[in-house]
This record gives C-alpha cells, structure tokens and sequence, in this order.
C-alpha cells in the first residue's frame, strides 16, 4: 500500500517536472503547433518536422562542443542537454498521440518506425549526458577541498545547479522508459542502466550528506565555543545549505528510485534522520523499523563505548552524595550543640531554620559537585534556576509576603514555639512555625494554621512570654459585713496558698463601693505556668471561707415600684428575701390616681447595683 502510494506521488511529480521542462526549455513547440482539433496527421506531421530540427540543433551543437573548453563548453553542453531533452518530449508527445489513434483504429504505420527508433536510441544519448554531468561532480567534489568562504558557497550552488540538471535527464529517461512500455519495446537494459546509475547516485548522495552533517555537528560545537567567530559561522551556514541541498538530491532521486521499484528504505531512513521531519515514510513499517534498528544500534554503541567511564561517574556520584549527607549530619548536630552550649536567647523557631539550613546548604554543595563530576554543566543549570525562581516568584506573590513576615517574626521574636498568644480572634497555644504560616492549638483543641502575613500586620499578645503573671481578682461583700475581717480573710488565703509568690508581694485592697456590695481587689503574683491553678483555687477557697465567717456575696438586685393605683411590690434589702407589697399613699394622704395638689399622682423608682469577681 505506501509503496503503491509512493509510486503514484513520484508519477505526479516526475509529470509535473516534465511539464515545467517542456514549458519553458521548448517553448517553440506551441508555437507553430496546430489546432488541438486539428487531425492526427497534422499533429504527427508537425512533431514529425520538430524532430527533424531538433536533431539538426543536436548535431551543430555537439560539433561546437569538440571544439568548445572551458566556460564554452559548459554552455554548450547545457544547450545540448536541453534540446536532447526536448526532442525526448517530442518524441513522447508524438508516441501519445500516437497510441491514441492507434487505439481508435487509425492508421499509424507512417510514424510508428519513426517513434520506435527515438525511444530506443534517445536514452543513450541521455545517459551520456548524464556520465559528463557526474563526472563534473566529481571534480567539483575534488575542487571543495581546497577552497573557503565565498568560494565554498559558489561551489555549493554549482552542485545544486548541476544536480538539478541530472533530476531533469533522469526524469526525461523514466518518461522514456514508461512510453517504451507502452510500445511494448524491450527495456531491460534501459533498466539495468537506471538501475546502476540511481543506486551509484543514492550511495554518492547519501555518503556525503553523512560527511556534511558530521561537519555541521562539528562547526556547530565550535560556533558555539567560539561564538564571534565569523569565519566558524559562514563555514556553518555552508555546511548547512549543503546539508539542505543533498537531502534534496537525494529526496528526488529516492522518488525516481521507487517508480523502479528499487529498495529506498535505507535513503528514507536518512533523510528523516537529516532532516527532522516527519513525512509519509514514517507510515512505512519498513522504515520505522530500520530506524528503530538504527537508533537501537547506536544506543547499544553509545552504551557500549561509554559504559565504563558512565558507571564510573555514576559511583562517584553516589560516593560524594554519601559523603555529604554525612557531613551535613555532622553539621547539624554541630549547630545544634552549638545552640545548646550558647548563652544567647535565640528562639526555637531561630535555631530549628539555622540547623536545617546548614544542613541543606552542605547537601546542595555536595550534588553540585556530584553533578558536576558527572559531566554536567553546572552554570547552566544555576541560570536555569534562577530564571525559575523569577518566575514562580511573580505566580506566588502571596506566599513570598508571608516568607517575609516570617522572616520579622524569626528577628523580633514576638512569640516563640510552646508560648500562648492571642492573635486576632485566636487565642492558643503556638505547636508549631515555618517561614509561611504558623500552626496554633486552641484550648478546646482546635489546630488553626494562620499565615504569617495575618499574624505580623495583627496585635499580638503573648500570655506566656514572661515568667511571672499577676492573677487579677475582685470580690465584693456587703455594706453590713466587717471589712477588716474581709481584709484578713483575703490576705490569709493568699498567704496559706503555696503557688502565690512572696515577691512581688500579693494585694489585698479595698477598691470600690459599688451600687450593692463592696468591692475588694486581690492581686497575687504567681508563675505564668500557674495561672489557672492559682486563679480557681482562690475563687473557690473565697466563697467557701466567707460562708464559713458569715461575709456575705451581695448578688444582683432591683426595686421595683408600680403606681397604678393599688399596690407597690418592692424587692427587700439584701439578705432579708420577703417581698413586700403596699398600697403608697400621696404627700396628700390619697393613692395615687386620686386627686392631688396638682391633680397628678407620682412614679419613682430605683434599682440596685452590681458585684463582680473575676
């Protein structure tokens, strides 16, 4: 099937070219030519008489080229290719139209002899042809040794020029070919010498298209070495258009290959390689294979010559990674005693990012080495790096301002691991910190992450950064209860309760007179750790004392009085807990709503105060 497909593509263009080649190298054909709807007789007349003229040409200018040289003689031969190829599209125009009438039962016995003897002899004449243009290639091929710069590039294009003009005789030979066949003529040794000249062709092209790209991969390693350079630059761009250029000579010779039937899967192969482009061949299981084949050859190649010296490396490599993971946990630990035998204040937070760190920056020296051990270029990679890091910076903007809050927060220490802060509306217990966010237990075990950004541009109140805190409390008694006795009450809890620090000395104070109860405040110092010990123990040991020695706890408490004209419910003083009800009288002696001084009776009202413990 691609054979088939690949035949029928290089039919096309084989008929495309040779449509260009008549258009413009014989445009006298249409000139005098007779109208498409003229009889056959005409038409075969005047291919007949066009012939004729042309084999004139051809023998003039083959005298000429005897006594031709130099620039001369290449003109001439040119013209000489051209009207051989001509007369071969003459030839062919005539055996078309020939056949045709020949089908339709015309009679054709005029012009079949003529026909028969153009179709054998034309090919070797092409052939010769085509011996001279090879052999100018050679010494073409001979001459580019020795010349550079702009000489090279004019050598590249004579090449092209020349190998252009090959594609056109060998096109011209395989219309000959197809045409003969259809006379039924005998083509066996028109084959075999098609045979021999593409196969020579194709191995010629192909080796030096192999050179070429061996020189681009070498001229390309020293361009990039030495990269002003420009004599390395224009010899770079030579190799390279030759490189474009045998590829191409070899392409058109692997189409007139496969209308052959000649095997083309080697050429396909290399030119895919050459040219990086993916085209119908690869379809072809044939050449996937081989290229497979081929990669897989020198894969195993590769292998096999640097195995040695690659295992090597590769147990280097691991030698120096093992080396430094030791000696970044000798590092860590270190900086670690470091920290401990240091007399410095430095946070936990400070010194678990210094350890980790200094462990980090020694395990990066060590692959960079490692790395760099192996062949690999390090600059690069750095560069590489850097230019990532510019870029996942713009993407985490938010991130990177949380990085840096946490750096202020490791300078200024406002907390540190294990401490009780109060942050916004979070109060907990730090649990853990990194440079992004900071990780916060709640007393009712409640794990908030907070990111660092919130926690710096926030008030933050650290409960536990000191080592001494005062326990505020305020109890109230009484208007009618002994105040001396409370005194002494609260200043012997104090005193007998073993977690209230001595220094700073505990206060007992009376501090306010409250609506209903008296107010003292009692402030003992304790450490921070026993905050809540010390502040349950003492509420509760207070109430359980002033009910011992009959102090009361005045609670909350209001008078109500209504005047609508019956009754007025009062709430009692403290302690007492009867409710009262009275009819009020006026200043008058009359209850409210009858007629008074003024006609009007009076609301009055009042309500008692307020007691607080802490």
């Amino acid at each position: 099937m691609i054979n088939t497909i690949n035949r029928t593509i290089s039919n096309c263009v084989v008929a495309s070219i040779a449509l260009i080649a008549v258009t413009f190298a014989v445009p006298g054909i249409a000139d005098d030519a007779p109208d498409k709807d003229a009889p056959y007789v005409q038409h075969a007349d005047y291919f007949v008489a066009r012939l004729h003229d042309l084999e004139t040409d051809i023998k003039d200018l083959r005298a000429k080229a005897k006594d031709a040289s130099g620039n001369i003689a290449r003109i001439i031969n040119r013209r000489l290719e051209r009207k051989e190829v001509e007369a071969l599209e003459v030839a062919g125009e005539l055996a078309r139209i020939t056949l045709e009438e020949e089908a339709s039962g015309g009679d054709v016995s005029k012009y079949r002899p003529r026909i028969v003897d153009k179709l054998e002899t034309l090919p070797d004449t092409l052939l010769n042809l085509i011996a001279e243009i090879h052999g100018s290639l050679r010494e073409l091929t001979d001459a580019s040794a020795d010349v550079t710069g702009k000489d090279q590039l004019a050598l590249v294009e004579r090449r092209n020029q020349l190998g252009q003009r090959l594609e056109i005789l060998y096109q011209a030979l395989i219309k000959n070919r197809e045409m003969a066949q259809a006379y039924g003529l005998d083509v066996s040794a028109q084959d075999a010498k098609l045979t021999e000249n593409f196969s020579q062709r194709a191995a010629g092209l192909s080796i030096a298209l192999e050179l070429a790209q061996e020189d681009v991969s070498l001229l390309a390693l020293q361009a990039s070495d030495y990269p002003d350079d420009k004599d390395i630059a224009s010899a770079l761009k030579i190799a390279t258009d030759l490189v474009e250029v045998l590829a191409d000579r070899l392409d058109k010779t692997v189409e007139m290959m496969t209308v052959m039937d000649m095997a083309t899967d080697e050429y396909r192969q290399q030119l895919i390689v050459a040219r990086g482009e993916i085209t119908l061949d690869i379809f072809d299981p044939d050449v996937v294979l081989g290229l497979i084949g081929n990669w897989g050859r020198k894969v195993a190649g590769w292998v096999g010559e640097r195995m040695p010296q690659l295992l090597l490396n590769l147990l280097i490599f691991v030698l120096i990674m093992v080396v430094f993971i030791r000696l970044a946990a000798f590092a860590k630990k270190l900086v670690t005693k470091s920290f401990e035998a240091s007399k410095l204040q430095v946070s936990k937070l400070l010194r678990d990012i210094t350890i980790a760190t200094v462990k980090n920056v020694v395990i990066v020296i060590g692959l960079l080495i490692a790395l760099a051990q192996m062949g690999i270029s390090v600059g690069p990679l750095l560069a590489g790096l850097g230019v990532a890091g510019f870029i996942i910076g713009f993407a985490l903007q938010d991130t990177l301002g949380n990085f840096a809050s946490g750096v202020m927060i490791l300078l200024y220490r406002p907390f540190d691991v294990g401490d009780v802060v109060e942050v916004g509306d979070v109060f907990g217990e730090v649990k853990a910190m990194n440079m992004v966010n900071t990780t916060m237990l709640t007393f009712d075990n409640q794990t908030l992450i907070l990111p660092n950004t919130k926690i710096w541009q926030d008030v933050i109140r650290n409960v536990t950064a000191q080592r001494k805190r005062r326990v505020d409390l305020v109890f109230g008694i009484s208007y009618s209860d002994d105040i001396p006795k409370a005194e002494e009450i609260l200043s012997g809890i104090l005193k007998e309760h073993e977690l209230i620090l001595e220094n700073p000395e505990p206060i007992v104070r009376l501090h306010e007179l409250a609506d209903s109860s008296v107010n003292f405040i009692v402030r003992p110092w304790v450490k921070t750790d026993d905050y809540w010990d010390v502040y349950w123990d003492v509420t509760r040991e207070v109430k359980l004392r002033f009910d011992r020695e009959g102090v009361s706890i005045p609670f909350p408490q209001q008078d109500v009085h209504i005047h609508s004209g019956a009754v007025e419910v009062a709430r009692p003083p403290a302690g007492d807990g009867k409710l009262v009800v009275q009819r009020p009288v006026s200043k008058s002696g009359a209850l409210p709503g009858e007629e008074g001084e003024d006609g009007e009776g009076s609301n009055e009202g009042a309500s008692g105060g307020e007691s607080s413990a802490n």
